[in-house]
């Protein structure tokens, strides 16, 4: 970050908190960052320039239609390629959105998940894929 006053001061730091809700007003989200040895002319209050760079493990996101509970457990059903049957997957959820689950565990990039009608599934049943997903 950068010193809108002075483009040479600059600090390091880290996000300790973002605001989950919008300002109603300008529809912006505060941010509060953890300075790491910030230099005195960087006072609280100041005006700053952020830039960033995010380190974080690929995210896999679900449609809430994909979730289920077994046992209180969170789960979905994976479709295995070669035979087209479905077999239940217990998964941890990382953020319950409001159209969308982002999956901790449990699911991997390249997995075909069912998305519809999961209640009616059994394990091993043979299933049909649709859409442009379907190979």
């Amino acid at each position: 970050m950068k010193l809108l006053s002075d483009p040479a001061i600059k600090a390091t730091g880290k996000i300790r908190e973002i605001s989950p809700i919008a300002d109603p007003t300008t529809r912006t989200f505060t941010v509060k960052i953890a300075l790491d040895d910030p230099p005195q002319e960087m006072r609280l209050g100041s005006t700053v320039s952020v830039s960033g760079s995010a380190r974080s493990a690929p995210v896999i996101s679900l449609p809430p239609t994909a979730v289920f509970e077994r046992d209180r457990q969170p789960v979905v059903w994976v479709v295995d390629k070669g035979s087209s049957t479905v077999k239940l997957r217990p998964i941890k959820i990382l953020r319950n959105d409001t159209d969308t689950i982002v999956v901790a565990e449990g699911v991997n990039v390249g997995d075909v998940v069912v998305t519809a009608g999961v209640l009616k599934l059994n394990e091993g049943e043979k299933v049909k894929l649709q859409g442009a997903g379907a190979k």
